[in-house]
């Protein structure tokens, strides 16, 4: 991931959740939702306040907190949008290239 500031929720998830399948499920839902905003571009501030909204959510019920953690639907679009033209004219070659290191990685071999 080309930014860091997601990793005030993944700490604040284990404070709360310590190892478990929860912290687990949340983590995998955060790294989703940090790179739909990365490639959605969406700017600091944007994402700072909905990580801010993520770790307010960890004290509420469990329902409560994984809707946080789920990309909304406008995120989801700006990221398929992002990634229905030429990627190295939209972002830097680092992020290209950690985007297909990730997708190539979950590939079944």
């Amino acid at each position: 991931m080309p930014n860091r500031d997601w990793t005030p929720v993944a700490f604040a998830a284990a404070t709360q959740f310590g190892s478990s399948a929860k912290l687990v499920s949340v983590l995998t839902k955060l790294d989703g939702l940090a790179w739909i905003m990365q490639l959605g571009r969406r700017y600091d501030t944007q994402r700072l306040n909905r990580y801010s909204e993520i770790v307010r959510s960890l004290d509420q019920p469990e329902a409560a907190s994984d809707c946080c953690v789920v990309p909304a639907t406008e995120e989801n679009e700006d990221a398929s949008l992002s990634l229905s033209g030429p990627l190295y004219s939209k972002f830097p070659v680092r992020v290209v290239r950690a985007v297909l290191d990730r997708l190539m990685a979950e590939q079944p071999e």
